[in-house]
């Protein structure tokens, strides 16, 4: 995504179409240009050839795009697999995200939400012995999205959590059945 955004950052209509004036377009190339940063216990510097320098604000902007491929390729993948979940919508059209079912009701998708970098994603499954299998295949996707963009999810306690509701009939057995085995399991392409 970095080349992408290197890219489209090259040519000039991406930023004019934005309005964005001269001086800041020459400042935010020369924040792109010739980039270098100290490493700790070496002699010299390292030069990137693609990225901003290190502190700088752009380097929000720059994790935004990544952060919004990574996204991308989220919601793509949990849409694959079904486990998108769609609620009603009665608010302003002309949002082209709305669909209309059989039955003549609007849906929208209940997409997953993200932080900086933290995620929340939300998964409806249609029976309850279905919900641990269906967290733990929009686990492995939001693992691989992230591995394929160079980024690690972080494991250790009390970072990433699944919150399970069960509802329905067996619920509260399941729920049990949870409580005594809390592991979500997956398989990653990754990580196996």
């Amino acid at each position: 995504a970095m080349h992408e955004l290197a890219a489209l950052l090259k040519r000039d209509c991406v930023l004019r179409e934005a309005a964005v004036p001269e001086h800041e377009l020459l400042l935010y190339g020369e924040c792109l240009t010739s980039n270098w940063l100290a490493v700790d216990g070496h002699k010299g510097w390292a030069e990137t050839t693609i990225g901003s320098r290190p502190g700088d604000t752009f380097g929000d902007i720059e994790f935004s795009f990544v952060a919004s491929r990574i996204d991308k390729k989220i919601q793509d993948d949990l849409r694959a697999h079904d486990l998108v979940p769609v609620i009603p919508y009665r608010g302003p059209y002309g949002i082209s995200d709305v669909v209309r079912d059989d039955q003549g009701v609007d849906l929208i998708e209940l997409a997953h939400v993200s932080f900086v970098d933290d995620m929340a994603a939300c998964v409806i499954s249609s029976k309850v012995d279905s919900i641990t299998e269906d967290v733990g295949i929009a686990s492995g996707i939001i693992v691989d999205a992230c591995a394929i963009h160079g980024i690690s999810c972080n494991f250790k306690a009390g970072k990433s959590e699944c919150i399970i509701i069960h509802h329905g009939d067996g619920a509260r057995e399941r729920e049990q059945q949870l409580l005594r085995s809390p592991v979500i399991s997956f398989t990653s392409l990754h990580f196996g």
